[in-house]
């Protein structure tokens, strides 16, 4: 989604932006100044930081932005295509619709919108500080050559009671690994998500720490999971939902030992999916 919108609006110069009223409450430091402090400069950049988007406009000049469960950014090209990633929510080419929160205006160069049906995303416009700051919060990304075995180990052990699946969900420690990639990795490495951290081999580590590096790679590769209401970019869902082998497979036989059903229980406060024979 990130490279998706960073083609399509980069480089663009905003001439207005118009919040809902309903929405306001959601763009910090308020709707006032993030429109007087943004209106006329250029968007150099989309970057990311774990789930959360990150708007570069200059120095001291970067907007934060989560879409959390129902958010949808809309491009509209100057000749009327339609370009959105997120949430799908149905849009007239053109034109904001009911579930229209934000609209960055650039002009004759096209239209940006951000769509929210239960308005749970956010806009924060912070300095460069604030955004360092911020970007702290978010553990390691484990696509960067920094993300080790030794690193994940060094990682774990800071939580040595913790439930893996409750680790592996805390985006504080790792960031980027969300419930469809945390059972999908716990299933290819052999590991039920309600064993403690303390409890796990080194063997059982490393095949974890190789699941998730792979998985998440390859779900990149096939453009995100649409096992609902996900789209890229250029409006397409998701190709890895071909792929997975536990989550949503709830009742079916497992592929890989072809004896136990697939079952679904929950952990950390998430529906957790996996196979009662494969992983021990």
């Amino acid at each position: 989604m990130r490279s998706d919108l960073e083609q399509f609006v980069t480089g663009k110069k905003i001439i207005r932006i118009i919040i809902k009223r309903d929405f306001a409450k959601k763009v910090e430091p308020n709707a006032t100044r993030f429109v007087a402090l943004l209106e006329g400069l250029i968007l150099h950049r989309v970057e990311r930081q774990g789930k959360m988007l990150v708007l570069d406009f200059g120095k001291n000049k970067k907007v934060l932005a989560h879409l959390k469960m129902t958010g949808q950014f809309v491009f509209v090209s100057p000749d009327d295509i339609l370009s959105a990633s997120g949430h799908p929510v149905n849009q007239e080419v053109g034109r904001p619709m009911k579930y229209n929160k934000v609209h960055f205006d650039f002009g004759s160069s096209g239209q940006l919108y951000y769509n929210d049906m239960r308005k749970f995303g956010y806009f924060k416009l912070v300095s460069d500080e604030e955004a360092e700051l911020e970007k702290k919060r978010f553990g390691i990304e484990p696509q960067t050559k920094l993300f080790t075995c030794k690193i994940f180990k060094e990682i774990l052990v800071k939580r040595p009671n913790w439930e893996i699946k409750k680790f592996l969900l805390a985006q504080d420690l790792i960031a980027g690994v969300g419930n469809i990639y945390a059972d999908e990795s716990l299933f290819v490495a052999g590991i039920r998500g309600d064993r403690k951290v303390i409890n796990l081999t080194d063997n059982e580590i490393r095949k974890l720490y190789l699941a998730i590096k792979r998985i998440l790679i390859k779900a990149i590769k096939h453009r995100g999971t649409s096992v609902s209401d996900y789209v890229d970019g250029k409006g397409n869902k998701g190709g890895y939902a071909q792929f997975l082998k536990v989550y949503q497979q709830v009742g079916k036989k497992c592929f890989q030992c072809g004896k136990a059903k697939i079952q679904k229980t929950k952990l950390a406060g998430r529906g957790t999916s996996y196979c009662p024979n494969c992983q021990r």
